[in-house]
């Protein structure tokens, strides 16, 4: 489970970070028994078991107004206190609640442009976990294999095939047209690229955030489930990916950015989409990419 200094750390990075609120937030752990984390982490479902709360914010703040409501403290120190709890609760729960995070960047940034948003929104798994996929250290189905197929290469989408309907595609597992695999494999990924800070949550606790496909291809069982081919995105923006080219560009070269160019198909030459080398967008160099921790 997140510390408190962990959750410090995670807001330091973040897109609004105040270092005024410091202060603060030191005095609410200190004044509540460094119950702070216990707060925010039991608005977070453990276990892999869902998200619980349809309201994360207000849980956390009404916590903290039913803990401050019987304290002698002055008025005007607890409303401050309060204000960046919530500031701390949004960046925080923000990692496992996707519309809180938006909320929280349009909130900050009320004039930022889309290419900003799509890059302060997207969660990417670490270099050292593709590493570790691609040697067979962590995946689903080992040994390793060059594309960093977390499941070895063994699904695909089939867009033909009804929901819940699995059937066999030459050896690969065909699967209904939908991402589960892929938002499971991204998701456990992201939480296996902090150490061990996000023991204890399971991908189930992404809530409202959807795996997308930097190159497309889910149905092609090297780049279903490519750490590399996937980026973690509120599923409000989602589909952009699907049908802008500047974001995809953007994540493309972003993704090669991270972890190099990601192997062509070897199953099919003419593979749609295969994955290919991108050519640097206008002005990438400005574009702020999200901090986690």
């Amino acid at each position: 489970m997140l510390s408190f200094s962990d959750m410090i750390d995670m807001y330091k990075v973040s897109i609004a970070y105040n270092p005024h609120y410091i202060t603060s937030l030191n005095s609410i752990d200190n004044n509540n028994a460094h119950q702070t984390a216990k707060w925010l982490n039991d608005i977070i479902k453990s276990s892999g078991k869902p998200v619980k709360s349809a309201t994360p914010i207000d849980d956390a703040l009404n916590t903290f107004d039913n803990f401050f409501a019987s304290k002698s403290l002055n008025p005007k120190t607890v409303s401050n206190w309060r204000t960046a709890f919530k500031d701390l609760a949004q960046v925080v729960l923000g990692f496992f609640y996707a519309n809180v995070w938006l909320d929280y960047v349009l909130t900050k940034k009320p004039n930022i442009k889309l290419l900003d948003l799509l890059a302060a929104c997207a969660i990417f798994a670490s270099d050292n976990v593709v590493k570790d996929v691609i040697s067979g250290v962590r995946g689903s189905n080992n040994p390793g294999n060059a594309f960093a197929s977390w499941d070895n290469c063994l699904r695909v989408r089939n867009t033909y095939v009804k929901s819940g309907t699995p059937l066999t595609l030459c050896k690969y597992n065909s699967l209904s047209d939908n991402n589960t695999y892929a938002n499971r494999f991204i998701k456990t990924a992201i939480l296996g690229s902090f150490g061990t800070k996000f023991l204890g949550y399971g991908h189930r606790c992404f809530a409202d955030y959807e795996a997308c496909h930097i190159w497309g291809n889910p149905t092609c069982p090297q780049y279903f489930s490519s750490i590399p081919n996937l980026v973690l995105l509120p599923r409000a923006i989602g589909g952009i990916t699907d049908h802008f080219k500047p974001a995809q560009e953007l994540f493309q070269y972003h993704s090669v950015q991270l972890f190099g160019l990601v192997h062509t198909c070897t199953i099919n030459p003419l593979c749609a989409n295969n994955i290919t080398k991108p050519t640097r967008p206008k002005n990438y160099s400005s574009i702020k990419w999200r901090s986690i921790i």
